[in-house]
């Protein structure tokens, strides 16, 4: 396997327990994705970079992480709360929260959001808890802003900055994530605006991309960030043309190595599990990248069908497969992942949408069962839930250690609310160890 930079490899094989100074040189339908078209396209060239290296991942220290969701990239599913406040059912996502109320009132209620949803003391406690990398979600529009666009940009980038500095601080390894583009690369309301996936259609969305992307490779490779970000992901679940993916990877690739002199990774999101054949195929591994991966196991109905023991198979299988294309092609982290196994939680698939395992999510055709039981404040689930949500999260993080780790999404929710999705929930309410290395169900994927 052609190896990556050493910033990444030193961070995933030191994991926690090296001196951090050491580790590099001084709708929200979220996974429902249609499959895209690529053709000849080669991700970035490895001779335009300058790293290279001999090190290879130690099997036992892994990327064991959290994505602080819902944080700069507000979703009605993880802060309800916000949303609801707004008394306007018809506010979905940060283009109508922006656009569909009073302009002062929306800045108040998303500076409180900003100011008090994650703080330092979330960065201490994911450090406590044995935990190494976060992946942090920043919208394009807490950088840019265009004139007709109405996002309210406030202080989400001084907040990046900030949390990357906590995150140093607790010697955890971030990965800043890229999580929506102008235009839209997905129409999911965490992409800025449901139903809206232009980002193709127009030159000036791809240059203002990439111009985001240098500024984001100039921040993180100074100093004063103590080397903290390991990788910038240009984009966050692109459903659309991955030939126009690829190009655009090329050039955020070209950018992020010739800036940070090679100690910052371009992570590059897969499209969908789908499309990891096409990146095999089409492409060989070029230095200093990184492939990003997203298995959900609960936006089809015939997931939503599998029993206990189908369910794990699936994990295993899915699992298998990222670890060919690890060892093959190029070095693979699963960063987005959650224990959740329904669609229960409010909200999850768009604002006031309904659930596919209880039936009431429109186009939905195999009900499950109801959501009752699944929903609601962790204290309040069943022994018999729990322990399933705990098998869930083991079978998943067996499974994709086989890869170069795993970041679950999210650290935390609003409390009450999908707390099947929190991490901070199930570490508190049992279904998920305090230690990430703990196995209690002694689940063996083959």
């Amino acid at each position: 396997m052609t190896k990556v930079s050493t910033a990444l490899v030193l961070a995933l094989s030191c994991a926690h327990y090296c001196a951090f100074a050491a580790v590099v040189p001084q709708g929200s339908v979220r996974s429902l994705r249609q499959p895209g078209s690529l053709d000849a396209i080669s991700l970035p060239d490895s001779t335009a970079t300058k790293a290279t290296d001999s090190l290879d991942i130690v099997s036992d220290n892994k990327i064991r992480g959290v994505n602080l969701g819902g944080w700069l990239v507000p979703e009605s599913f993880i802060t309800p709360s916000l949303f609801a406040q707004t008394n306007n059912s018809a506010i979905v996502d940060e283009w109508t929260f922006s656009t569909l109320q009073p302009k002062k009132q929306a800045a108040a209620l998303l500076q409180r959001h900003l100011d008090t949803f994650i703080t330092e003391r979330d960065l201490a406690q994911i450090a406590s808890l044995g935990l190494n990398h976060i992946r942090l979600p920043i919208p394009f529009y807490a950088i840019d802003v265009a004139p007709d666009e109405p996002y309210l940009k406030l202080n989400r980038w001084e907040l990046a900055k900030q949390a990357v500095k906590w995150a140093a601080n607790q010697r955890i390894r971030v990965i800043i994530d890229l999580h929506s583009l102008p235009g839209g690369q997905n129409a999911y309301d965490h992409s800025g605006k449901v139903g809206q996936n232009l980002w193709t259609t127009k030159q000036s969305y791809f240059d203002r991309s990439t111009t985001v992307i240098k500024t984001l490779a100039e921040e993180f490779s100074k100093p004063e960030y103590q080397g903290a970000v390991i990788a910038i992901e240009p984009v966050n679940e692109p459903v659309t043309d991955l030939n126009r993916v690829g190009e655009y990877y090329q050039a955020a690739h070209k950018l992020i190595n010739d800036i940070s002199n090679s100690s910052i990774v371009t992570l590059l999101d897969d499209g969908g599990p789908q499309n990891l054949e096409s990146w095999r195929t089409r492409s060989h591994l070029r230095k200093m990248t990184a492939m990003s991966s997203h298995p959900y196991l609960m936006f089809s109905d015939a997931d939503l069908h599998l029993n206990r023991t189908e369910k794990v198979a699936k994990i295993c299988n899915t699992g298998k497969e990222l670890e060919a294309f690890h060892n093959e092609v190029m070095y693979l982290v699963v960063d987005e992942m959650t224990p959740a196994f329904t669609d229960c939680a409010i909200n999850l698939n768009g604002r006031g949408k309904g659930s596919r395992y209880d039936g009431t999510f429109p186009g939905s055709t195999g009900r499950r069962a109801s959501c009752a039981g699944k929903v609601g404040p962790g204290s309040k689930f069943s022994s018999g839930y729990k322990q399933m949500l705990g098998l869930m999260w083991e079978a998943q993080v067996v499974s994709y250690e086989r890869t170069a780790g795993w970041i679950q999404w999210t650290w935390k929710t609003e409390p009450g609310y999908a707390e099947d999705w929190s991490y901070l929930a199930g570490v508190t309410h049992g279904w998920i160890p305090q230690d990430p290395t703990e196995r209690r169900f002694n689940v063996k994927c083959p």
